[in-house]
């Protein structure tokens, strides 16, 4: 039996799948079975399943569509009948010594629940070249607690589900709190894993992570009650009574958080704006005075000019840095 499971969820990206599979292709680690799992798409995947029959992959396809988080709960099961598993997104691409550099660091820390790396955003159209993709996986951060994971999720660190590589044996004794966090509950599957285990963190992007249109997109599922429950889990995970630093770092990541999420959630089921900023500031969640850049872009996508503001962003950051001196 091989040691590692890499899931592919996938729903109508054929072309970006395609992409995906060739970095899988291109691993030096080949001790792996690779699953695509189809969450019920309308598009016709056959002639990429082709072209990458060679890996010997199989193809599952739900008979209806489970939804992205249900999804994800469905391909760890898959993965977790091996020593290792990874449920990596369609649409991005892992460095070719991704999963080789990941199962080092869990053969070499036997305690170690899950090992993620850092991501570098790509715009879709402008796919890197793999052996133009420069990395050293010899930075390896050892969180001992979930506080200290929370703190580097607070500092917006680059790290997605994707990049995770999970110990089967740890991770599947662990529950997707689906119910409550909905399509943002792999974040609180990535604390609770941590409350029982050291979890690793290498400090290099092995992962490109693809920009998208529908990722601007409306979430059906989303609601600003799943972004205020997230905050108010990561201000629960750290010390009580929260430090002067923790404080501060909590409330401009959910400062800005919030707003982005209520920009994410389509308009007839958003909350009223008062009672999203008053439930927020009853949980020491929301301060105006900690908005930031993503807030401001959040903000004018819901006043309908996002796209300016988008455009005159990087002369804002600009500025804004001059006048700090940094």
């Amino acid at each position: 039996m091989p040691r590692l499971t890499v899931v592919v969820p996938t729903y109508n990206r054929p072309d970006y799948l395609a992409e995906c599979l060739e970095s899988i292709a291109a691993q030096t680690f080949r001790d792996f079975d690779l699953v695509v799992l189809d969450n019920a798409s309308t598009e016709d995947y056959a002639p990429v399943l082709k072209r990458f029959e060679s890996l010997g992959l199989t193809y599952i396809r739900n008979a209806e569509n489970i939804g992205a988080i249900r999804n994800i709960e469905k391909a760890r099961s898959i993965g977790s009948g091996t020593q290792y598993h990874v449920v990596f997104h369609d649409d991005d691409l892992m460095h070719p010594r991704m999963l080789e550099w990941q199962v080092e660091v869990l053969d070499g820390h036997p305690d170690m629940g899950w090992v993620a790396t850092e991501c570098v955003p790509f715009d879709s159209g402008s796919t890197p070249a793999f052996n133009s993709w420069e990395a050293d996986a010899s930075d390896l951060e050892v969180l001992r607690s979930p506080a200290e994971l929370v703190r580097r999720l607070l500092e917006n660190v680059s790290l997605n589900f994707g990049s995770v590589m999970f110990r089967s044996e740890v991770a599947r004794t662990v529950e997707v709190r689906s119910a409550e966090f909905e399509i943002i509950a792999d974040r609180v599957l990535l604390c609770d894993i941590a409350a029982s285990s050291i979890v690793g963190f290498l400090r290099c992007p092995l992962v490109l992570y693809r920009h998208h249109a529908a990722q601007d997109s409306y979430n059906p599922i989303f609601r600003e009650a799943h972004a205020l429950a997230l905050m108010a889990y990561y201000a629960a995970t750290l010390p009580s009574p929260l430090s002067e630093s923790d404080r501060a770092l909590i409330e401009r990541h959910a400062t800005n958080y919030l707003l982005h999420a209520r920009s994410m959630v389509p308009p007839g089921n958003r909350m009223r704006f008062k009672r999203l900023v008053g439930e927020a500031h009853a949980h020491k969640l929301f301060r105006w005075s900690a908005l930031d850049g993503q807030g401001a872009a959040a903000l004018a996508r819901l006043a309908g000019v996002g796209r300016a503001f988008d455009a005159v962003r990087p002369v804002l950051g600009r500025v804004r840095r001059a006048l700090s001196g940094s």
